[in-house]
Formats: C-alpha cells, structure tokens, sequence
C-alpha cells in the first residue's frame, strides 16, 4: 500500500491523496448500504496531474474509479462499483468557459455544480436555465450528463444537450468529440457531430476514458413562465397518463418534463397525507402562449374529469409572494403559507434554480424534518436510505397502470 502511495503523490504537485483511515467519510457513507475497500483517494488539481495519475495507474495495473462531485444519490454516491479503487475525485477541476449568451452554449468541468454554474450565469446577464434535477445544488452537471440524466426545464435530456465532450484517454492522450479535430474552432460546441464516426456516446455510462470537461446546450429563459398541477386518482391514472401523452406531443417544446408523483412521494415533500397521485409540469413561452397552453389543458383535464387544473406564472407568483410576506408579519395561516412557499420552489427549480426540494424524500426514511432554506442537505452523510430504481416505460396507459 506504501508503494501505491508514494507513486500517486509522485504525480500530484497540488493535488491532494488519501489512504486508510486518514479517507473522508464522505467517499464511503452512501444511501443504498454498500461497502468497498478502498485502496486510495486522490484529488488531482488539474488535467496534467490526471495524465500523470492514468499513466502511473496503467503501468502498476492499478483500477481507477473517477467521480465528479460524489452526490449521485441512490446510485452509490462517490462509491467504486468494485473493490480495491482508487478514486480519481474530480472536483476541483470546477471551471465555467466559452459561454456564448446569443447561442445558449457552455463548457463545464466536473466540479461545476448546479449552484456554481447558477450563480455564474445570474452574473453573466441571467439569459439561460441551469438543467436544474431533484440531486440539489451541489451535484455535478457534468456528472448527471454522463449518466444520461433527466431534468424539468424544457431540455429535459440532458445527453441530447450535449455538442462536445473533452476525454483523457488511458495513455494519457487528449481528444475531442467536436470539430476542434477538424481545425474549424468556430464551431466548437455549436455542431456535436463533425464528419465521420460519431464518439460522443461512447464516453457516458462508460469507462473507456476520464471526461474533463463537457460543452452543454442549454435552454433560453422564457419571457413568461410557469407550471400547471393536477390530481388523479388511482383509478384515473391510465387516463392521466393519455393526458401526458397528449400534453408532451402537442406541446414539445414549450412544455418541459413532466412529473407523475404517487402519493407516498407527495406525502414525502409536502408533510401532509395525499390520497391522489399529483401530475406537474413546467410551461415555457410568451404570456400569450403559456395562457393557450393552460386554456387547452384544462380543457383536455375537464373532459377527463380529473380535478381543477391549477396554473401559475410568474406573476401570479410575484403576487403570492408578497401575501406570503404579509401574512408572516401578521403571523397567521402557517398552512397557507407553506402551501405558498412549495410552489415557489416549484416554480425556481422549473426555471432553473437549483433546489435541495426533492432531496427531503430521502429524509423520509429517517423520520427527520428538514428545513431546506437553512440546511445543506447530504443524504449519505446523514444515515438515510435511498436506492433509486429508473424503469423505462412506453408512455401507454395499459403498460404504466400494471
């Protein structure tokens, strides 16, 4: 173990290594109960101490486990998926560049989190959403990419925003998935597929080199904005699931991803008993547009008799916002006033910012209350239990309703 030791720090000049004991609990404690020998951890500072770290790796035949922040939740956070790893902790690369404001495209490392990234583009002119998920504000986008993640604002699959991937190979060698191999740098992220063989899938959900860094696509803010809810009963779900359908093929684009939430999930966020599954989603476009698009749903939710239909935009909001605000100087409908605050966070997350909301349902299985404003939530370093399971199903009301 000694020699594994002296020939990692070999490579480090800046970075930082880890063995035994001296390991943080942070790359070990995950949600699903899992354990693994750990040979070392090592955090590079930058992508010349990650060459060094592959070749000296490839020639000792050592395994190399790479993550980027750790907080894949329900999956194994920043735990190898075999024994005697040495993990490659990935984020103090945490750079944000070529962000081009006009064409929505930017280059993110493996340290970017959702609140990093968030904050750089509030400072940069507040044009375009972060591919916000329900993994918080310190979950990596580049980690949640590669791992072919989901969001809820309109470019809800995060691979297809994709136009570039930057890749350390195991000889230590460099490459692109873009046109930088063609000379032609104006189209660096802009295009994802030059001429030939497209690379770009190869490197997610894979092991077949080290992503530094990766060029995202991401959605414009909309002048006006909001999200439509509805309930169903159980009963009614094949029904609510035609509806869905119906709502993401008339409206691609304007409608980003829809949640179809049981009641023990909903139960799970909001504290209070439901009896119903809930269906929310986000509406992007002009006020004119969004005011069409919740008309004709309600109208399709009425003929299906489902309940009310509730649609709020921004300004609807702005208003409930300020009644919050009065009502605690009065300090009197608290129910009210939380009711007001979930669909805040609803609306924050929907439009890109980054939110610990979905976090408090891994909270549930320790019986813990948390207050998301104050709390930086972690869910492997505070003992809870949370084993994700993502089936892939056609979206046909017999098949979901099994």
């Amino acid at each position: 173990m000694g020699e594994v030791i002296a020939q990692l720090k070999s490579s480090l000049t800046k970075g930082d290594i880890w063995e035994g004991t001296d390991i943080p609990p942070r790359y070990v404690k995950n949600t699903i109960g899992e354990h693994r020998e750990i040979k070392a951890v090592v955090q590079p500072a930058d992508k010349e101490e990650i060459k060094r770290i592959i070749k000296t790796s490839l020639k000792m035949r050592w395994h190399i486990y790479p993550t980027s922040t750790g907080k894949n939740w329900g999956y194994g956070s920043a735990l190898p998926v075999t024994e005697k790893n040495i993990i490659l902790d990935l984020s103090r690369l945490n750079s944000i560049r070529n962000y081009d404001p006009e064409l929505g495209i930017v280059t993110v490392e493996p340290g970017v989190t959702q609140q990093l990234l968030y904050e750089f583009l509030q400072a940069n002119g507040d044009h375009h959403m972060v591919p916000t998920t329900g993994a918080g504000p310190q979950a990596s986008i580049l980690g949640n990419t590669l791992e072919r993640g989901y969001g809820m604002t309109p470019e809800t699959n995060h691979y297809e925003s994709l136009q570039d991937i930057e890749v350390i190979l195991a000889d230590g060698s460099t490459i692109t998935t873009g046109f930088d191999n063609f000379k032609a740098h104006n189209l660096k992220g802009v295009f994802k597929h030059p001429p030939g063989m497209a690379l770009m899938g190869i490197f997610t959900q894979s092991s077949l080199g080290i992503v530094v860094s990766i060029t995202l696509r991401l959605a414009k803010k909309s002048t006006h904005s909001g999200f439509f809810t509805f309930q169903a009963k159980e009963a009614e779900l094949s029904s609510a699931v035609k509806v869905v359908r119906e709502i993401r093929q008339n409206y691609h684009g304007l409608v980003g991803g829809i949640n179809l939430m049981c009641p023990k999930r909903m139960e799970a966020v909001t504290g209070q008993a439901q009896d119903s599954w809930t269906i929310l989603g986000g509406i992007y476009g002009s006020r004119d547009i969004t005011a069409a698009i919740c008309k004709e749903i309600r109208q399709t939710t009425k003929e299906n008799k489902f309940t009310k239909v509730n649609c709020l935009e921004n300004r609807s909001l702005r208003f409930l916002l300020r009644l919050k605000k009065w009502l605690g100087w009065l300090r009197i409908l608290p129910e009210f006033q939380a009711k007001i605050q979930q669909s805040v966070s609803i609306y924050k997350i929907l439009n890109g910012q980054p939110s610990q909301m979905a976090l408090s349902l891994a909270y549930k299985s320790i019986h813990k209350s948390v207050n998301l404003e104050k709390e930086r939530l972690d869910p492997a370093q505070d003992g809870c239990g949370l084993l994700w399971f993502a089936p892939l199903i056609p979206l046909k009301e017999d098949i979901v309703h099994q």
